[in-house]
């Protein structure tokens, strides 16, 4: 998949705000909070309840339990294997791939609305295909257009002609038809692939692509389309309540179909214990219960009083939160709290400028910063903990992810020197000044700035560090006016031409999200062999070759793969920290007679109070 994706920046974290007494945002009466509910905190107002414009981490909390998408990923495996969620089976594809057949499970409903009567609504192929044109429509100004973007046939086309008609209702857009987009029956749909695409699976995996009610969107739209003030769909929960800024409530359906636990599991998930639910039906808790808190320092007193069940940790807390083991503090552990941790979302490099005279046309050179940097020093120092040295650009726990070495590479100043030499700088003589550029001018970054500066100088480079503010480095990045930034990428999904692509040709700026500019007719060539080749052995060799390749060419110095920890409760089970399974919360189980005993009824003073 190309383009798309969540770019960021590397931005410093300012000092926490001082202790506050938490706000009783989510209940008048405490004693519901012991009994079949989870309440968990949000540092914002999710934008948006319509999935296909979704595009923020609060809004993916919520609707991947109100929403489904037709596949999704097995809860317990990992490398990460898609399952069949809506979908009856995997899809089904022509010999030519460009015609994929995928049959509907006949037990999907909507949740009860007064769109069908007051009743669930039986989910159809017609639905799926509405969804998909949503994406496409031009009046919900859809950020996720780039998945579907010359795949299907016909749908590039619709919306074009959608874009000339933007004074007109969604609702007969909808009933327009598109070549490429098919109900061939309630419970089969068809697509039509302009070349064919093997992981259009993963495409429909994405909450992006969550199916929403075709008859919803006509009665329940605002004048562009976009469902701000609905959420029906066909997952587990429904939404309740909602008060702005304060809480949103989500309660389980009591008409959603029959569905069960894991009951297999990846080793690991079940050595720690995952299984014990296996075969029972999910989802556990009754009520999920989200709570609006900015403050940090808030959320962390919330959780240890235990009105809140489960924590993300931000990365200002891990020192003072878990021991030099990467283990829970004895305090902690010792009143039953666990620690749950994953890596692989999201990983920080340092980007080469491909298409600069002097770093971009020297691999000896960039090979040379490479060998500079003291990564596990770098790491230690700069992610208090929640960093994983890079290995490798493609991140743990993806098809085709290269095994971590035994041994993480220091500094090495002999292959510093003999890199120099070979780039023609033997010595050091007539070698250039690289300038540094960095995203912020905050503490974190002058101390990364120097360490950069220290490090690189003491191996005998020559390096300029600059500081900058946000626009203007973002404006940089776009118009390529760096040698060398410090840069951070998430996933979309957990697959590796999601990272690739970064490095594809075609997708250089200002149009795709290249920024290293990198232009190798080999890696290109690799990488289109990529997009058409199936899961199994033959990708997982061509993801080796292309990892191979960009090793070679050094377009990046990988950093670290984040590592994400949350904080359990006693009676908290079967809750991965994990970043891309997004509707993880239907196997959420809180043990409420754990709770009552190991927490106790809240407190007037905390849970009465208003911070707001």
């Amino acid at each position: 998949m190309s383009r798309g994706g969540r770019w960021n920046l590397v931005l410093g974290t300012g000092a926490l705000a001082t202790a506050a007494i938490l706000s009783a945002c989510w209940t008048d009466d405490p004693a519901e909070t012991l009994s079949g509910s989870a309440t968990l905190a949000l540092m914002s107002e999710p934008r948006t309840l319509d999935p296909a414009i979704a595009s923020d981490r609060e809004t993916w909390e919520i609707l991947p339990q109100i929403y489904e998408t037709l596949y999704q990923y097995s809860y317990l495996e990992d490398p990460y294997l898609l399952e069949p969620l809506l979908a009856a089976d995997m899809p089904q594809r022509s010999k030519d791939g460009l015609a994929v057949t995928i049959r509907l499970r006949a037990d999907a409903t909507f949740a009860a609305d007064a769109a069908f009567g007051g009743k669930p609504g039986v989910l159809t192929a017609r639905d799926v295909v509405a969804s998909l044109k949503r994406i496409a429509l031009p009046q919900l100004q859809s950020p996720n257009w780039w998945l579907l973007e010359g795949r299907v046939v016909g749908l590039d086309e619709y919306r074009a002609r959608a874009g000339k008609r933007l004074g007109e209702g969604v609702a007969k857009l909808l009933d327009e038809p598109v070549e490429g987009l098919r109900a061939l029956d309630d419970h089969t749909v068809q697509l039509l692939l302009t070349r064919p695409f093997p992981q259009l699976a993963t495409v429909l995996a994405m909450p992006q692509t969550s199916i929403v009610s075709a008859e919803v969107a006509r009665r329940s739209a605002d004048a562009q389309g976009r469902l701000h003030a609905s959420a029906v769909g066909s997952g587990p929960f429904r939404l309740a309540s909602r008060s702005p800024g304060k809480r949103l409530v989500l309660e389980r359906r009591a008409d959603y179909r029959p569905t069960f636990y894991p009951t297999e599991a990846n080793p690991r998930f079940r050595k720690d214990g995952y299984l014990e639910d296996a075969g029972r039906p999910i989802p556990f808790v009754q009520e999920l219960r989200f709570v609006i808190l900015p403050d940090a320092q808030k959320q962390w007193l919330a959780f240890q009083v235990g009105e809140l069940d489960a924590l993300r940790l931000p990365q200002e807390r891990l020192t003072e939160t878990l021991a030099a083991n990467r283990q829970l503090l004895p305090e902690l552990s010792q009143r039953g709290i666990r620690l749950e941790s994953e890596t692989g979302a999201s990983f920080t490099y340092l980007a080469f400028n491909m298409a600069d005279r002097v770093v971009g046309g020297s691999a000896p050179l960039r090979r040379a910063f490479k060998a500079a940097l003291p990564l596990g020093r770098f790491v230690g120092l700069f992610t208090e903990g929640a960093g994983q040295v890079a290995t490798s650009i493609l991140p743990p726990g993806i098809e085709g992810a290269p095994s971590r070495p035994s041994s993480i590479p220091g500094q090495d100043l002999d292959a510093v020197k003999r890199a120099l030499s070979e780039a023609g700088f033997a010595g050091g003589a007539g070698l250039p000044q690289i300038r540094i550029d960095l995203p912020g001018a905050e503490s974190r970054e002058r101390r990364m700035g120097e360490f950069l500066f220290d490090e690189l100088t003491k191996a005998g480079l020559k390096v300029r560090v600059v500081y900058n503010t946000y626009p203007a480095f973002l404006e940089k990045m776009r118009t390529g006016d760096f040698q060398l930034a410090l840069s951070r990428w998430t996933l979309d999904a957990p697959d590796a031409e999601n990272v690739f692509q970064l490095l594809h040709g075609p997708n250089r700026p200002p149009t795709g999200s290249n920024l290293s500019r990198m232009d190798d007719p080999e890696f290109d060539r690799l990488y289109r062999e990529l997009e058409l080749t199936d899961p199994g052995q033959a990708r997982r060799e061509l993801i080796t070759k292309l990892d191979a390749r960009a090793r070679e060419l050094v377009p990046w110095i990988p950093l670290y793969h984040l590592t994400y920890y949350t904080l359990l409760q006693p009676w908290v089970s079967n809750l991965r920290s994990n970043e891309l399974l997004f509707n993880k919360y239907k196997y959420l189980r809180i043990d409420g007679a754990v709770k009552t005993r190991r927490s106790g009824p809240a407190e007037p003073g905390i849970a009465e109070s208003d911070s707001h």
